[in-house]
């Protein structure tokens, strides 16, 4: 697991805790063939924390 998805579940974590009516109002992540579907128009390839940050 990377430091990003750590970062975001530690986030979520808190959020949960600490706030959780507001966690609801978060939208579930979208799969990678979303991602690329959303990005196919783009003349470069996005990174690998792209999709890990929108899943």
């Amino acid at each position: 697991m990377s430091e990003l998805t750590e970062g975001l579940k530690r986030i979520h974590t808190w959020f949960t805790k600490n706030r959780p009516e507001q966690i609801s109002c978060l939208a579930p992540g979208l799969s990678r063939e979303d991602i690329e579907q959303s990005t196919r128009f783009l003349p470069f390839k996005l990174p690998e924390e792209v999709y890990e940050l929108y899943q």
